[in-house]
């Protein structure tokens, strides 16, 4: 068959496979954002009006992702589909990368193995759309890709191309950096030996330049946008403290165990893979100079990938997106491992001889390669209404969630401000209604540790100025206090008590979980 066939033929599997892996995480499906996607969206909405993240807008991610939605947002008119259209793009370009970079090391077999692990492993942790994580992964399959195709040896300069996307991935992430570390652990380890010194320090300057020329674009423009002092506060300031969450050791591990549990079969096989690699590193079994680095770096990334994923202890299902490339590359090391280091022969069925090595690998594929039972029941869906009604079905929003948009729809205009106290920020998007100030959502204002006197003054000063319906969440998230307490946790919390109790009046409770709303009525 043509070369340029075949390429074509993969990139359709590929392809297919990605848009059916994300199909539920589409607006058929999800028509209201989750949690965090909601408030990235409205800050994409409003960097599309000439704001800036930060200064204009409070939030605590690195910004890229903003720009990302943003992207997707204007692609669609403000659509949703826009910004599934970037994912689905984003996660094409990963498997892309993937694939051929494996293919470029161990073959198409292990190719095949391992990016189709991981993108069957996806879904399991993507449980909704629009994470900063899944970001991550066609800059960390770049990354590999570069190293895929490069003489570890002589070509020092393709680090800097490394750095730049190790670069573009912090600002995605910033811990979400566990491949790029262990490539630099790599190359620091390179300069204790005299023969390859010379080219790991190139491959380190090499490397930096690449990150630090990203670093210095980002920071130019927030600086250049007189947003730089902010972003500093937000993304990292306010990070370290998000990081001290008070997890202990106990709870953290019953986090690992929990996400363990979610796909036992595969992890096992990928934790027992991986010590496999470990003794062919220690005990210096004979492979070549690439195939060696790779499995080194895999080798470092791993528990590195295991720490980084939940330094907030918070647990949350996607922060182990991360650890996806990790699962692909395992689990495609160990299917050349199969395939080369064996001696399994060839078994003849019906006159044809099959290698008996790609049978196992096939048989061991099925075994561990999870199914997400809920594709299967999207598509019939899909199918269902295409052959009854000639038209993809829409799912619509939930009667809650539809009873809270019909609610805040025939309670205000487009021109008045709408604050959900908590961080319900989506329906803000959703409804096209701003937050009355920078602080569209509560968790910043609620961190004794972070929140300073003038921040509460500024949102005071914005409630009595924009007047806006305040719909309080705070009953349903453990993050915050009520809006209106007695007695409050500490002098913040008393003084926007205090504000709302006396210029608001509770008008009604709406939603299954009867959320206060209140109405400006004026001071006395």
């Amino acid at each position: 068959m043509n070369k340029n066939i075949k390429i074509i033929i993969i990139l359709i599997i590929l392809f297919c496979f990605v848009a059916v892996e994300l199909l539920h995480i589409s607006p058929i499906f999800q028509p209201l954002p989750n949690r965090d996607s909601g408030v990235f969206l409205y800050v994409s909405e409003r960097i599309l009006e000439g704001e800036i993240p930060y200064k204009d807008i409070w939030d605590h991610k690195a910004p890229l992702i903003y720009y990302f939605d943003a992207l997707g947002l204007s692609v669609k008119g403000g659509s949703l589909w826009g910004v599934w259209l970037i994912e689905v793009i984003s996660l094409y370009i990963a498997s892309i990368l993937s694939f051929f970079g494996m293919k470029k090391i161990w073959g198409s077999v292990s190719a095949w193995a391992g990016t189709i692990i991981w993108l069957q492993t996806l879904p399991f942790f993507l449980i909704s759309g629009n994470f900063v994580e899944e970001y991550t992964l066609p800059f960390i399959f770049g990354i590999f890709w570069l190293l895929a195709r490069m003489d570890f040896e002589t070509k020092s300069k393709t680090y800097f191309w490394v750095g730049i996307l190790s670069g573009i991935v912090f600002w995605i992430r910033p811990n979400g950096i566990s491949i790029p570390l262990a490539i630099g652990i790599l190359l620091l380890t390179n300069t204790l030996n005299p023969f390859k010194r010379k080219h790991a320090i190139k491959g380190i300057l090499s490397f930096f330049v690449g990150v630090l020329s990203v670093f210095i674009l980002i920071s130019g423009y927030f600086l250049f946008a007189d947003s730089l002092k902010e972003m500093v506060d937000q993304v990292f300031k306010f990070n370290f403290l998000y990081l001290d969450s008070g997890a202990t050791f106990i709870s953290r591990f019953l986090q690992y165990l929990e996400n363990f549990l979610i796909l036992p079969v595969l992890l096992t096989f990928v934790g027992s893979a991986w010590l496999t690699g470990v003794v062919f590193i220690f005990r210096n079994l004979e492979m070549n100079k690439t195939h060696r680095k790779i499995l080194s770096l895999i080798i470092i990334a791993l528990p590195l990938e295991l720490f980084l994923s939940n330094l907030s202890g918070f647990g949350y299902r996607h922060y182990f997106i991360t650890w996806v490339p990790i699962i692909g590359l395992v689990t495609g090391w160990f299917a050349f491992f199969v395939l080369q280091k064996s001696n399994f022969d060839k078994i003849t069925f019906k006159g044809t001889a099959i290698s008996l090595k790609i049978v196992i690998v096939f048989i061991l594929f099925v075994s561990i390669s999870p199914t997400n039972p809920s594709i299967f029941v999207n598509l019939s869906k899909i199918f269902s209404s295409l052959i009854e009604r000639g038209q993809i079905p829409y799912f619509g929003y939930s009667d809650e969630e539809k009873n809270i948009i019909d609610y805040i729809n025939s309670n205000t205009e487009r021109s008045d401000y709408l604050l959900l106290w908590g961080n319900e920020v989506k329906y803000n998007f959703i409804t096209s209604r701003l937050a009355p100030s920078k602080y569209a959502y509560a968790y910043m204002l609620e961190n004794s540790k972070y929140v300073r006197q003038e921040m509460i003054t500024e949102f005071i000063d914005a409630l009595a100025k924009n007047k806006p319906l305040i719909i309080d969440t705070g009953k349903t998230n453990q993050k915050v206090e009520p809006i209106v307490c007695n007695p409050c946790e500490d002098i913040y919390d008393e003084q926007i008590s205090t504000f709302v109790s006396e210029n608001y009046l509770k008008i009604d409770s709406i939603g299954g979980n009867n959320w206060p709303v209140y109405q400006y009525i004026g001071g006395n």
